[in-house]
């Protein structure tokens, strides 16, 4: 610039032409109160330049096209005033570290689109890998705890079983007994009545 003395906006100018022809990006040097009425900021660099004015430090957004159809990659930083813009600015008021504007890229959100349209789709099939390897873990735990219960509700059937064989048994059992002990009276009566008989001719 010292060398040229070439102004700082006009050189953006020239580079964004450059730009603008090579891959449809276009960026611009724009303020609320422009020196140059071709830098006038737009709505969107306006809101975006009171936004700095509050302590913002940057915008990025991604906007529908004036009249709608495609839509744009839209960035802006803030410029504020250092020693060497006082030159220029001072007469607008400019205090140094005041912000006298900002730099605007705009660019075709497409490209963009399509570098996350391949990312999207290696994401999903990510995700879908680990779903189904997570849905398989599942299944096989599932499978596990059904033959767990399979082999439960077997055992419980077989004490149940065993349960009522036991049951039997000592019903058997106290019939025998009732039989023996009532075998055992029948013995002691025809005992005493014998030993009397033979007491007692």
């Amino acid at each position: 610039t010292r060398l040229t003395m070439i102004n700082p906006a006009y050189m953006t100018r020239l580079l964004s032409e450059l730009a603008q022809e090579m891959d449809g990006a276009t960026f611009r040097i724009t303020s609320l109160r422009p020196i140059r009425p071709g830098n006038e900021a737009d709505p969107w660099e306006k809101k975006s330049l009171q936004e700095f004015e509050n302590g913002r430090p940057e915008l990025l957004e991604v906007v529908a096209a004036e009249g709608g159809g495609t839509r744009l990659l839209r960035y802006m930083a803030p410029l504020k005033v250092t020693p060497a813009c006082l030159s220029c600015h001072i007469k607008q008021g400019y205090r140094e570290g005041d912000v006298r504007g900002g730099i605007s890229v705009t660019l075709p959100f497409s490209p963009v689109e399509a570098a996350l349209a391949g990312a999207k789709k290696q994401s999903v099939i990510n995700h879908a890998g680990i779903f189904l390897l997570g849905a398989l873990f599942g299944l096989v735990l599932l499978e596990l705890l059904r033959r767990r219960w399979l082999n439960l509700g077997e055992t419980i059937g077989q004490l149940e079983a065993a349960k009522t064989d036991l049951a039997a048994s000592n019903q058997a059992l106290t019939q025998a007994k009732d039989a023996a002990e009532a075998a055992i009276l029948a013995k002691s009566r025809f005992l005493a009545n014998m030993s009397h008989e033979l007491r007692t001719p």
